[in-house]
């Protein structure tokens, strides 16, 4: 990735904001403005790019203009950042083909979801680069029915991976390897740059695998693909790696470490909007995976457990000082001061009025 901005003291905030490492993302150089920007480019070769709109001299839309012309065989995925919400930037971002255009100020959260999207679609511009490589003339008709029925097969195993149902598991990448069979694509290589995208995948979707601080396995993943001589050699090694991560991500210490993180989240952040798939994305879990894990492993639901802290604080509020009901419910996460009442009197036993004079 590169970044283009000509505030010394943001470009340097964006370069420390989050933790680029573990969402696979390299940050290969840097620019002040267009026209150097423009240079690095033709150079690097970035996958994304996330860049300024105002800047001295070549402006961030005329950088992005000008890239789409030089790099015309590459699809950089380009994110705009402005602190105008401008139309007339909106609409030629919209015609430069932009992955999203951000409004400063903006905080990490939403930086890190559109850093997620541009990932997306740097993977599936890598794939069908991949796809068309070699690709027999009678076939190419069928890419998009390949590619769709592909991805529904990866999501299969990442679930399966996540629900810990072995058998299921192994039939999908046995059905996964007969797919690329049945379209004259189970080349090894082939193979093996598709595999190696998945263990990427999977690496996204569970923090722990990122935060271990083991050996990466993606990259020893890929080089232990080499070793594989046939497709049938292959599809034995993922099931076995699979199987390897699996027992890694379902061992207990971990669990336990991700649900002192959720626990720590909801302590910290109560007062927002806080629902099940807001802290499932924090912690790269799907929601229903999330939901079964903190039930089986706290012994009540996750919203329970928002609720309960919530509620706890309300009664510290109301205890402490005077502020008005309708305050401390906002305070709490509660905008609407009936619902938050009502709720109270329901995990208390009286109105948060009574408890406050009792």
């Amino acid at each position: 990735m590169m970044i283009v901005e000509d505030e010394t003291i943001i470009r340097e905030g964006l370069k420390s904001c989050l933790d680029w490492h573990s969402l696979d993302i390299e940050i290969i150089g840097e620019a002040a403005d267009g026209a150097a920007a423009l240079q690095l480019a033709k150079a690097m070769l970035p996958d994304i790019v996330l860049t300024d709109v105002v800047m001295y001299g070549m402006d961030g839309i005329e950088f992005v203009s000008r890239l789409r012309e030089e790099l015309s065989d590459k699809q950089v995925q380009v994110i705009l950042i402005s602190g105008h919400e401008n139309w007339s930037y909106i609409k030629s971002a919209l015609q430069l083909q932009v992955t999203d255009y951000l409004l400063k100020p903006f905080d990490t959260a939403e930086l890190e979801q559109v850093i997620h999207k541009a990932r997306k679609a740097c993977d599936a511009e890598r794939e069908r680069r991949l796809w068309e490589q070699g690709l027999p003339p009678h076939l190419q008709a069928e890419q998009d029915y390949f590619l769709e029925r592909k991805a529904a097969l990866e999501t299969a195993i990442i679930v399966e991976l996540e629900q810990n149902e072995r058998m299921n598991r192994i039939y999908s990448v046995r059905l996964y390897f007969d797919w690329f069979r049945k379209f004259e694509r189970n080349a090894v290589p082939y193979l093996q740059a598709f595999c190696g995208i998945l263990l990427m995948q999977i690496k996204q979707r569970f923090t722990q695998l990122a935060e271990s601080g083991s050996t990466d396995f993606v990259a020893e993943g890929i080089e232990a693909m080499k070793g594989c001589i046939t497709d049938e050699e292959l599809e034995e090694f993922m099931v076995n790696l699979l199987d390897h991560l699996a027992e890694f991500i379902h061992s207990k210490p971990d669990q336990r470490r991700t649900i002192r993180s959720i626990m720590e989240l909801i302590q910290s952040f109560y007062m927002e909007e806080l629902t099940i798939s807001y802290i499932a994305a924090k912690v790269h879990l799907s929601p229903n995976y999330l939901a079964t894990l903190f039930k089986k492993e706290v012994g009540t639901t996750l919203n329970d457990y928002v609720t309960a802290v919530r509620i706890s604080h309300a009664k510290r509020l109301l205890s402490e000082g005077n502020l008005l009901i309708q305050e401390i419910a906002e305070k709490v996460g509660y905008k609407d001061v009936k619902y938050f009442t009502k709720l109270f009197k329901k995990e208390v036993g009286r109105s948060p009025r009574a408890y406050r004079e009792q």
